[in-house]
């Protein structure tokens, strides 16, 4: 069964009714980026003659390689109408990429990049192709995806959902009213599915397994294929970091345990490890901010992309009661890297720890705020609850800092239906539909 994605319906109004367009998508292996764009050139098929290549290929990537007019004269000698070439794994070959340009640029030829390293999308891609595409970072299917698919939300609350986000992040300048809270029933189908996810995760193989186990098995395909270590003779050191990151998911991150397993002394080795999971695309990092002052801090948290592979990795089967919170927390970290990603403006996630500063010395005081969106000078502070019954006095530091620094709201997501606290300036919605 195919589930409709939220950024299929990005890409095809990108394309629509333009002469010429490009885009990057950049995605980990297994979350579906070549599934999504096949759906898409079929919808837009009226509009396009459409024409697919892969990296893969080695007669693709030597053709490209002897002639970057490959890509062009292909296209020309099938087709004059107007024409849209997508090129999956982009990785494989530097040389697509002045083959794409060519007949983008010679031949008015719309195109759509793909691969699953997304760090070489984001900066060798945007740098060869220059200003010829936008950018829509893919992720494994959300939990709104799921919902929606499976039709436990209607999209119309999605898209309500998606509005309110984008407006609060882009120039809401005050706290929502009522009436523009998307209405939302959480059943018990609703939680059942949530409980699966927060396993399974939303890699389309494994959230269509018959078991939690074949999904797992589906997860560990995808992750032992995807990713290399990027290192000669460190794959003993990758997995160890890779399970380390798993058990830590979403808590701040120490070296003291990985260095003791893989007895190394230095930290150059796991540095290189955790860098090439970010690059590949499996875990996003996010360091405290420091408001009024230029201080920087050594202090990280890292959480995984998506919650099947912390379970491939810490060898779970279900979530208990002390996982379920880092667990819900990660899902909202790899959604609002998203969100942020596909901003029209520069953004930057972060989290806030308290602090006091003498002289030069910062010292950490005890709390903490799990994200800070920052865009331009606007601040989102975001608070993440797994329960369902939250109110504004079970997140203190959220409260603190939208008065300290008196900001319009925050937002809690959380285990419950769209709500608001008036007097606190809080703003709860479901991660859920995050």
């Amino acid at each position: 069964m195919y589930i409709n994605r939220s950024l299929e319906a990005a890409l095809e109004q990108h394309f629509r009714g333009k002469v010429r367009e490009g885009a990057l998508v950049p995605g980990i292996v297994g979350c579906g980026k070549t599934t999504m764009i096949t759906h898409l050139l079929e919808k837009i098929a009226n509009e396009f003659t459409c024409f697919s290549f892969t990296g893969d290929e080695t007669a693709f990537r030597s053709a490209v390689a002897e002639s970057s007019n490959y890509i062009l004269e292909f296209v020309r000698a099938r087709t004059n109408k107007k024409s849209l070439v997508f090129v999956d794994e982009v990785q494989k070959e530097v040389a697509i990429f002045d083959a794409v340009k060519i007949a983008f640029d010679k031949g008015n030829i719309s195109f759509i990049i793909s691969g699953s390293n997304p760090e070489f999308i984001r900066t060798k891609a945007t740098s060869r192709i220059q200003r010829r595409a936008r950018l829509f970072e893919m992720q494994p299917l959300s939990m709104a995806e799921i919902l929606r698919g499976e039709n436990l939300v209607t999209q119309g609350v999605c898209e309500h959902y998606e509005a309110l986000l984008q407006s609060m992040f882009l120039d809401r300048k005050a706290m929502p009213a009522i009436a523009d809270l998307p209405e939302l029933q959480i059943t018990g189908g609703t939680s059942e599915r949530a409980t699966a996810y927060l396993v399974r995760g939303g890699l389309p193989l494994a959230w269509q397994a018959a078991s939690t186990a074949d999904a797992l098995q589906e997860v560990k395909k995808v992750y032992e294929r995807g990713f290399e270590p990027i290192l000669k003779d460190t794959s003993q050191v990758s997995n160890i970091v890779a399970q380390a990151l798993a058990t830590t998911h979403c808590k701040e991150f120490s070296y003291q345990g990985i260095m003791q397993r893989s007895r190394l002394s230095q930290r150059r080795l796991i540095v290189e490890a955790i860098n090439s999971l970010m690059a590949h695309g499996y875990v996003y990092q996010k360091q405290p901010t420091f408001f009024d002052t230029d201080h920087r801090s050594y202090l990280s948290t890292y959480s995984y992309c998506d919650p099947g592979i912390v379970s491939y990795l810490q060898g779970t089967l279900q979530v208990d009661s002390r996982d379920l919170g880092p667990r819900v927390e990660g899902v909202c970290h790899a959604r609002l890297h998203s969100i942020c990603s596909n901003l029209p403006v520069k953004s930057q996630l972060s989290y806030y720890k308290p602090f006091t500063t003498a002289g030069k010395t910062v010292r950490m005081l005890a709390g903490e705020v799990d994200f800070v969106v920052q865009i331009g000078k606007r601040m989102i502070p975001i608070e993440v609850k797994a329960g369902i019954q939250i109110t504004g006095q079970d997140v203190p530091e959220l409260c603190r800092l939208i008065d300290d620094r008196d900001l319009p709201f925050g937002i809690v997501f959380y285990g419950g239906i769209p709500k608001l606290d008036l007097h606190r300036r809080l703003v709860f919605l479901p991660w859920l539909l995050l």
